[in-house]
């Protein structure tokens, strides 16, 4: 039974140690084809990361995932010999790959969002010093780092191949669902068509903007301490289960060994999955 709890620990430390080198392999694919200088087009169809995130349904994501489970499964069968498990390592395998492109597009996200204040206000700088709009995102492109310079980077060549400037924006805005960069589009359509001074408009926003911020900031601080005993409650009973099966592996191996273990076992797993997801939705409040 004791190394019943060590395979049982492996394969949590495999299992994130995997999450994570999906990460950086596809850090690594995206950054080698920048170097190389592909198109965006070819940037897009070699990055799997982003076919995971924006089409889950794609068959090379299916492809991957069912790779992932395979894998998984085989793996589980040879160290435990036990289908419940590795039912269960093989649907957390099946869905690692989408739950890596989720974390790394979170994280591209908020730093999208961080960089809008200030490229919003080099935006207002060049509309007041007589640039048009298209010139004004330009100079923001130029002034401005990843992800926020290359995804307004990307609708100023679709306005160049001709694509109307408000259609390229609205794409952008459907593509990162942020609340403030709705807000800044919609002001720059908004003068586009009935006119108005943009500049003026685009100080009023950064000021919801950094409002806004402010406020998440402080909810975050607030909310930090209900998420950490979230996980913690969570990590509680996995913890637990191999502390009982290495001091006493003839009373808790049965669960390991009896069908009607199994099953229990299964159930608590569900219920404290359950239960870590009631709690992240209870502390997580959007503004």
């Amino acid at each position: 039974m004791f190394k019943m709890g060590l395979i049982i620990s492996s394969a949590l430390l495999t299992a994130y140690a995997g999450y994570m080198f999906i990460d950086r392999i596809a850090d690594k694919i995206k950054d080698y084809y920048r170097q190389k200088k592909t198109d965006e087009d070819k940037k897009e169809k070699k990055d799997i990361m982003k076919i995971l995130y924006y089409e889950p349904s794609s068959p090379p994501a299916r492809l991957l995932k069912f790779g992932f489970l395979i894998v998984a499964f085989a793996l589980m069968q040879m160290a435990v010999g036990k289908f419940v498990f590795s039912g269960v390592a093989a649907i957390f395998a099946y869905n690692l790959p989408g739950m890596a492109a989720k974390r790394k597009y979170k994280r591209m996200f908020a730093l999208f969002g961080e960089q809008l204040i200030d490229s919003f206000g080099f935006l207002r700088n060049s509309l007041q010093a007589g640039s048009s709009l298209s010139q004004a995102l330009q100079i923001m492109v130029d002034q401005s780092s990843p992800p926020l310079s290359e995804e307004f980077e990307e609708v100023l060549k679709k306005n160049q191949f001709g694509v109307p400037l408000d259609k390229a924006l609205n794409e952008l805005d459907a593509k990162m669902g942020n609340k403030d960069l709705h807000l800044g589009i919609l002001a720059m359509n908004v003068t586009r068509e009935y006119g108005g001074n943009l500049s003026e408009i685009l100080k009023r926003v950064v000021d919801v903007m950094r409002d806004r911020m402010r406020i998440a900031k402080k909810i975050d601080s607030i909310t930090a301490q209900g998420k950490l005993s979230g996980w913690i409650i969570t990590a509680i009973p996995f913890f637990l289960i191999v502390v009982l099966t290495l001091l006493q592996p003839e009373l808790f191996g049965m669960m390991f060994t009896t069908v009607l273990g199994n099953v229990m076992l299964g159930v608590a797993v569900l219920f404290v999955t359950v239960g870590n997801i009631v709690i992240q939705k209870v502390v997580a409040i959007n503004i």
